[in-house]
């Protein structure tokens, strides 16, 4: 029963700590910027989704690294496009996968050879070797879009 109320405890104030950030950033002149052309619109639900690489051992923040290198490297090809617009609108949704098996991973590139993709390669600079490919981010897709063998992925 304690367990219970020490969680209750710790969720509230995690609560209180959030609500005081936002509070304070909602006051700073950028904050408006971070959410232009971000209007919800009542079209097809549209993704991004990053595949990385699970059978890598990479640090939290080496994975994080290599999944906005994935997001930066898909912006820069899509940026201007109508495709890209829409992904806007709908407040640019991430879905981060684990492909648990290179053979799976190499499975689920053939199959979706047609879909546009950005390719992270490292440089073997730090935590892995060199020319190790460590994520995969999909152009953005519609919910119509998104193939089956992508919903057989856990979230990393």
């Amino acid at each position: 029963m304690f367990f219970l109320y020490e969680y209750m405890y710790l969720k509230i104030k995690t609560l209180e700590h959030s609500k005081m950030l936002l509070s304070c950033i909602q006051t700073f002149d950028d904050f408006g910027a971070s959410f232009e052309g971000q209007e919800k619109s009542s079209e097809d639900n549209i993704k991004m989704y990053i595949l990385v690489n699970g059978t890598v051992k990479l640090s939290r923040g080496k994975i994080a690294s290599q999944v906005g290198h994935a997001v930066q490297k898909t912006t820069t090809r899509c940026l201007g496009t109508e495709k890209w617009t829409q992904y806007i609108r709908s407040r640019c949704p991430k879905i981060v996968l684990k492909v648990p098996s290179e053979e799976l991973f190499i499975d689920i590139l053939q199959q979706t050879q047609h879909i546009m993709k950005s390719y992270v390669v490292d440089e073997g600079r730090t935590q892995c070797a060199p020319n190790t490919v460590t994520a995969v981010g999909y152009d953005p897709l519609f919910d119509s879009e998104i193939p089956d063998c992508l919903n057989q992925l856990k979230l990393y």
